[in-house]
């Protein structure tokens, strides 16, 4: 197969890159001014400040259907995951697991359920800064290996090379001839180095949920075992959408869902 090179400059609209960063306060405050806040969880639900950590997630009774089509993407779903624990979701393409994952992490709204962070109903304005997600067909952006892990933060190189040796390709970045400094651009680049680098700049982040949307398929068995269980003992909350059983067999539990 033909070495593919992508990627582009900029995230696409709608896109998670990884986390959402301390803008949350300022989305916080935009949503009390236009009066969304009110809609989106009670006035005696709603904290001032955005939560600082993610100990518990627990969803109720979430359902979902596309604004402009009738047809019911999931229907109350519900779930419960505490720092610790992993969280596999597993069922045929189409089914809405993608869906879900936007819906926690605010991209999506659901058109009823709730979403209780620490055991409080809230909106993902106030808890998305805490998280770090990676989506299927992500961009990475444009730059070199080592601007694209750290993102907007700013890492020295062995943390780097930290991240990278935790997704499994430090060897293979080595093996580059500008190794951290190689580009990202069309033509030699690796592909097969895109979603595990997508899976570093997530892990760098320090976030307390990830979200990982089919990434884990770009790791081998091994590794995926190493980085979840490492994740548990870090007291992370992990929600993953998989298709392969052996990789979904990680999980603490596993949630099935899709229209009724």
């Amino acid at each position: 197969m033909a070495m593919l090179g992508l990627v582009v400059a900029c995230v696409m609209a709608g896109q998670m890159s990884a986390v959402f960063g301390v803008q949350a306060v300022r989305w916080v405050k935009a949503a009390q001014e236009h009066g969304i806040a009110d809609r989106l969880i009670p006035q005696e639900n709603r904290p001032v400040d955005p939560i600082d950590r993610i100990a518990s997630l627990e969803i109720r009774d979430l359902s979902y259907r596309y604004p402009a089509g009738p047809n019911i993407v999931f229907e109350q779903v519900s779930l419960r995951l505490d720092a610790g624990e992993v969280l596999a979701l597993s069922s045929p393409s189409g089914t809405g697991k993608t869906t879900l994952l936007r819906v926690i992490t605010g991209l999506a709204e659901a058109q009823t359920g709730q979403l209780l962070v620490n055991g409080q109903a809230v909106s993902p304005l106030v808890y998305r800064h805490r998280i770090a997600a990676v989506f299927q067909d992500q961009d990475i952006g444009a730059g070199t290996i080592r601007a694209a892990v750290a993102g907007n933060l700013s890492l020295d190189p062995d943390s780097v090379w930290q991240a990278v040796g935790r997704v499994g390709v430090e060897r293979l970045i080595r093996d580059l001839p500008m190794q951290l400094q190689t580009l990202i651009v069309e033509g030699p680049f690796p592909p097969s180095l895109l979603q595990p680098l997508l899976i570093a700049r997530a892990l760098v982040q320090n976030a307390d949920l990830l979200i990982l949307d089919e990434a884990l398929a770009a790791l081998s068995y091994e590794r995926a075992k190493l980085l979840l269980d490492e994740l548990r003992g870090e007291g992370k909350l992990v929600i993953f959408a998989s298709h392969d059983p052996n990789i979904v067999a990680l999980a603490d539990r596993v949630l099935t869902i899709g229209a009724r």
